[in-house]
């Protein structure tokens, strides 16, 4: 699954961690 570049740009990037998880065991789920 695509990795969502706010992981490593932003003051997101705690944000994007918990989500971007969220989004790829969705995604793969």
């Amino acid at each position: 699954m695509a990795k969502p570049h706010a992981r490593n740009s932003g003051p997101l990037r705690g944000f994007a961690d918990q989500f971007g998880w969220l989004v790829t065991v969705n995604g793969q789920a």
